[in-house]
């Protein structure tokens, strides 16, 4: 109750739109909220001021905005039960689903993974466009790991090491799914809360530029079974925010991946990257993925006397 009552006191506080110098009162109560608030509309609550509270933070010298974007993404991936540990088998994954599924009630990581997901859309809500340019972190998060590329244009490969940490990838697609798939929203959309207005063109299309370095991640020939869940589920939730845009797009890279008939590593593991991508696809999708059957069931005819081991 103390929690609840400061957090709500902080929220009121940020409502006001003028901050103090010292922000450690408001930031502390409100992410203690979002990562531990058992009531799912206090929590939303609580997101929706800390993402009020990121904007009125910028501009601010010495700005928090990156710190507190970077703990909400960390608690945005932190639960293993929706993303994987990079050095975890299908077994492991399957026992962490299990136990989540077994626990009474959501668990400690549930909970705070489902508040700093209402806090990410949250900031979708208040930013807009600007979204990306006033919190990069974000967008360092979510692309960099993919694509190699920093925010500068410069090759992260110069400060972070020739490959990125795998963990950082599948951390990456999990952002990707929730965030990613928001922006590319085909049309207006709204929640209890409010309606989402859709994002500008070319803020959806540098999004959805990130579909062919998330999908290579996942058919790479040493892709490990984390990786390619999370990245398939990503582009799975891109291809249902906009079908008509993506779901063309997913199966040129799909159907020639699957229809890769080399023996070679790479050969296996982009055939059985792109299974896993088409497995999502179907589970998504259902049945809006029906016109493009057709171009599907052959290849993954082919791949039930694959010899590799999809």
């Amino acid at each position: 109750l103390h929690g609840s009552v400061l957090s709500a006191a902080a929220g009121a506080a940020v409502a006001f739109g003028a901050l103090p110098g010292k922000l450690n009162p408001f930031i502390q109560p409100l992410m203690s909220s979002v990562r531990r608030e058992t009531d799912e509309p206090l929590q939303r609550r609580s997101a929706r001021s800390l993402a009020s509270l990121i904007k009125l933070c910028v501009g601010r010298v010495p700005s928090p905005v990156n710190k507190i974007a970077g703990n909400v993404v960390a608690l945005a991936c932190a639960d293993p039960a929706e993303t994987p540990r990079a050095e975890w088998d299908d077994a492991a994954m399957a026992v962490a689903a299990a136990a989540a599924a077994a626990h009474e009630g959501p668990t400690e990581a549930a909970i705070a993974r489902r508040g700093a997901e209402a806090c990410l859309l949250s900031l979708c809500d208040v930013f807009g466009d600007a979204l990306f340019e006033s919190v990069p972190r974000l967008w360092e998060a979510m692309s960099v790991p993919l694509t190699g590329v920093g925010a500068d244009g410069a090759a992260a490969s110069a400060v972070a090491g020739p490959s990125p940490p795998k963990q950082a990838v599948v951390d990456a697609c999990q952002l990707l799914k929730r965030v990613g798939a928001r922006v590319a929203e085909a049309s207006e959309a709204s929640d209890s809360d409010s309606v989402r207005r859709p994002f500008s063109e070319p803020v959806k299309r540098r999004v959805l530029a990130l579909l062919e370095p998330a999908f290579a991640k996942a058919t790479a020939k040493d892709a490990d079974p984390a990786t390619q869940r999370a990245a398939s589920a990503a582009l799975a939730a891109l291809a249902a925010a906009a079908p008509d845009s993506v779901v063309p797009h997913m199966l040129t890279l799909v159907v020639p991946a699957l229809e890769n008939a080399g023996e070679a590593d790479d050969a296996s593991g982009a055939r059985r990257g792109a299974a896993a991508v088409a497995f999502e696809l179907v589970e998504r999708l259902g049945p809006v993925l029906a016109p493009f059957c057709v171009l599907l069931l052959v290849p993954l005819m082919g791949r039930m006397s694959d010899p590799a081991d999809l």
